[in-house]
């Protein structure tokens, strides 16, 4: 999974221009998705904690798991729970105790029984925020291109006369290959942890029928495209929808029918950490109710924790006041693994989909921003 709304120099520009002065100290490494924290929270903590902040982002979870398997420094990363049982079992991430992680024990029930499902010891992973997939469209413009009113369905995405016409106005999908492969089955009436390798075969077909049409797969680009007008349907990301639709009133997000994907990030210590108690106490801030709401206030994404989502209730100009419950009638699913003997084919047609190497992870520094 991947967001991205701002660039790394712009987050580091952000975090100098409000940070004050840090005494030398500790130091911890983080990577993170791109745009996925307050800066302002980065500068607060060193503050508080005078522990220096090495920030870094990649864009998908191959290259989190690169990262961790690299022998760059590296403290805390932000793995999707569809990702934690491959951390866990490969030793690649820490446990911790949950009780001196603060608010852990004040995420939303549902979250925690999720989280619970991946991480059964409720010792490897703090719950950090949680979206859905949906579609990003400017109305008039699709429904110019399609010709007919827009439907709440996958098949803007994966129908391919749909899609055809819809080229005319720039369509994209996500760069995202579990997200991808579990909407279009789902759009098939199948599940990605039943597929076979005939069904596998298929959707591949399908894929590569309708990528003439895409003006994009990708998870950054599409965002300032769909903002400058150069698209007008996009798969997105829930909180990334919710900016741009906050500054282009035209926008507006969709969940279809059939259902959608549902994710929980969370916050973990690798295990060639260097510095476990200081990491322990970054995850630990980013936990706390107040911290929370803020960061969820600058993300747009939904805070897991009970009393920060209380709190932007109240708040009646509030944009992230919602829960599990929103759209009551959309089907949310998790992402379910093809099996074993399947995931190398899995992992070939989607390579093959995308036809170019995985991106390295982004190397601005945002390290001593108190300095």
């Amino acid at each position: 999974m991947f967001k991205k709304k701002a660039s790394t120099t712009i987050l580091a520009a952000v975090i100098m221009a409000i940070a004050g002065t840090v005494s030398a100290g500790q130091e911890i490494h983080v990577a993170n998705w791109n745009d996925y924290i307050d800066p302002a929270l980065l500068a607060r903590f060193e503050k508080e904690s005078g522990i220096t902040v090495h920030h870094k982002t990649y864009e998908t979870g191959e290259e989190m798991v690169a990262l961790i398997k690299s022998s760059d420094p590296l403290d805390v990363v932000v793995p999707a729970t569809d990702t934690l049982q491959e951390l866990i079992s490969g030793s690649h991430i820490r446990p911790f105790d949950a009780s001196k992680i603060e608010g852990f024990y004040d995420s939303q029930p549902l979250i925690r029984s999720h989280l619970f499902r991946q991480d059964p010891t409720l010792s490897y992973a703090a719950p950090y925020f949680w979206g859905r997939v949906g579609v990003l469209l400017d109305r008039g413009k699709a429904e110019a291109a399609l010709g007919r009113p827009i439907e709440q369905t996958w098949g803007l995405m994966f129908d391919e006369a749909s899609v055809q016409k819809l080229s005319s106005c720039g369509v994209s999908i996500l760069e995202g290959r579990e997200e991808v492969y579990s909407l279009i089955m789902n759009y098939k009436g199948r599940s990605l942890d039943f597929a076979t390798k005939r069904s596998l075969e298929e959707v591949d077909q399908s894929l590569t029928s309708l990528k003439p049409h895409y003006a994009m797969v990708d998870s950054a680009a599409y965002i300032e495209a769909i903002s400058e007008g150069k698209l007008c349907i996009s798969m997105a990301w829930e909180g990334d929808a919710r900016a741009l639709i906050k500054d282009n009133p035209n926008l507006e997000y969709i969940l279809p029918d059939e259902g959608t994907m549902f994710f929980l990030d969370t916050m973990a210590i690798t295990s060639k950490s260097q510095n476990y108690e200081a990491a322990r106490e970054f995850i630990s801030f980013f936990m706390r109710n107040d911290v929370a709401q803020q960061n969820a206030e600058y993300t747009l994404y939904n805070t897991p924790s009970e009393t920060a989502l209380a709190a932007m209730k109240a708040n009646a100009g509030s944009t992230q006041a919602t829960t599990l419950y929103w759209d009551k009638g959309v089907h949310v699913f998790t992402y379910k693994a093809p099996r074993p003997e399947l995931e190398s084919k899995f992992r070939d047609t989607w390579s093959r989909f995308v036809e170019k190497p995985h991106k390295v992870a982004s190397t601005t520094d945002t390290a001593g921003v108190m300095n």
